[in-house]
């Protein structure tokens, strides 16, 4: 089979590579599209993936092959998998956490050249048209769902697992800094859980527009705003009780403890690497609670999936492009470079 194999920084060729074959507890998937991921997009512009992978995590598909030892799966079943890949051996495996065992994974330990015993599947292969998977790792993908829907859940459970870790109550007002896939997909779970009006800040104004569309109360372009916090707090009737960092980029983590109300929440979604400025006595005086969202549960993928059945969690406005396989490198180069493209989905039967 023909996919876009990566061989290093910003390098990716179309071609041959070996078809996968199920090992024990494994099945192979047809792959029917698959998300590009902000993290795909670090790797690739990074030296941190092996030589020679196939990326590409949030894919839904179809399996075709069954490995020995599976059970409860059968070729024809439509599946999603989750990249989680757990080492089965720390405490938090052996209590069922294994999203917190996905987190212990960090990027910067490849940048060391330090192996993980489990976490992210980096080589996780949905740019190709099959891919293979540990069985463990599989959800049901239910009639009602299409192709874009499924290659959705995977990004839409990171919004979704945020929003439940924020403590945000019914009627809480919100903000999101941020309306790239992670942002839009926690404004919809945001307003699902009752938020009482949501303003998102977003300097792209495609990107705005849809969110709009997707039900923020007020969108605002933060370089052009002199002021931020107070600007975000006249939209809400007040300073927000939750503010969610979906931006990805160090600056917008002290930015959200500045326009969170006093002893609120700030929820950190999206992933930046560089070194973040902060101001500790704004932190302590304003005695906010800062934390982390990555990755989810399997409890948090099903609830997605289901959220997605119902039509809660919306995806059209989110999907912009579709591109096939042979046209993956173009598509990442384009995503290095802020433009109006939001979720971009790889079709590799293209």
């Amino acid at each position: 089979m023909k996919a876009p194999v990566l061989h290093g920084r910003r390098s990716m060729r179309y071609e041959e590579v070996p078809d996968p074959a199920p090992g024990e507890g494994e099945v192979v998937v047809e792959v029917g599209l698959c998300g590009i991921c902000g993290s795909d997009l670090h790797l690739y512009d990074s030296d941190m993936a092996p030589e020679g992978i196939v990326l590409g995590h949030e894919y839904g598909g179809t399996i075709v092959e069954v490995g020995k030892g599976v059970t409860g799966w059968e070729a024809g079943d439509r599946v999603v998998g989750a990249p989680m890949k757990p080492c089965m051996n720390c405490a938090f495996c052996l209590r069922g956490e294994f999203d917190f065992c996905y987190q212990h994974f960090r990027l910067d330990m490849a940048r060391a050249g330090t192996a993980p015993a489990g976490g992210a599947s980096l080589g996780a292969g949905g740019y190709g048209p099959y891919t293979k998977i540990t069985a463990p790792r599989l959800m049901r993908v239910p009639d009602g769902l299409d192709e874009r829907q499924a290659a959705s859940v995977e990004p839409a459970a990171v919004g979704f697992h945020a929003v439940k870790l924020s403590g945000m109550k019914i009627g809480d007002r919100v903000a999101i800094l941020g309306a790239g896939p992670i942002g839009l997909f926690t404004l919809q779970c945001a307003l699902a859980a009752g938020a009482r009006a949501v303003t998102v800040a977003e300097p792209a104004a495609g990107r705005g527009a849809i969110a709009s569309k997707l039900g923020a109360g007020t969108v605002l372009n933060p370089r052009e705003l002199a002021d931020v916090p107070t600007a975000i707090a006249d939209t809400l009737g007040g300073p927000p009780d939750v503010v969610f960092d979906a931006a990805g980029v160090a600056p917008t983590l002290q930015q959200a403890v500045d326009i969170v109300r006093p002893g609120g929440s700030v929820m950190m979604v999206g992933v930046a690497f560089d070194n973040a400025p902060v101001k500790p006595s704004v932190w302590v005086t304003k005695r906010v609670t800062v934390r982390a969202a990555f990755a989810y549960s399997r409890a948090d993928y099903e609830a997605t999936i289901a959220m997605l059945e119902r039509g809660t969690i919306r995806i059209d406005p989110v999907v912009t492009t579709v591109v096939g396989a042979s046209e993956t490198h173009a598509a990442f180069e384009r995503l290095l470079t802020p433009n109006e493209e939001v979720k971009v989905l790889v079709d590799p039967r293209r």
